[in-house]
């Protein structure tokens, strides 16, 4: 009986001290650079709509700037939000973008 109440609490405390795989996915190195390749991502998107803006205007900068989104071989899908304003991008690896174009 000693011998099992033993082996629980290793069991117990190997997971509560983080022996083995994490369980935290969010702190991995491989997360972290998928959110920093997110982030640029968002970040050349805001730039291409700045660029544009002063030559077409609000409204053709975004839809021009969902046209060059619509090119890049990461994403799925694109558009402009119902409220006219949010680009909004869905990354081939799933992962949604929105991008506010006030």
């Amino acid at each position: 009986m000693n011998i099992l109440r033993l082996i629980r609490l290793i069991f117990v405390l190997s997971i509560l001290l983080g022996c083995g795989e994490s369980m935290d996915k969010e702190s991995s190195p491989d997360k972290k650079s998928d959110y920093s390749q997110v982030q640029e991502f968002k970040k050349l998107v805001v730039d291409k709509y700045r660029g544009f803006k002063p030559f077409m205007g609000k409204e053709g900068a975004r839809k021009r700037t969902v046209e060059w989104v619509l090119e890049q071989e990461e994403v799925k899908s694109a558009g402009i939000s119902e409220d006219g304003e949010t680009i909004w991008i869905l990354l081939k690896n799933g992962v949604e973008v929105d991008v506010i174009t006030k």
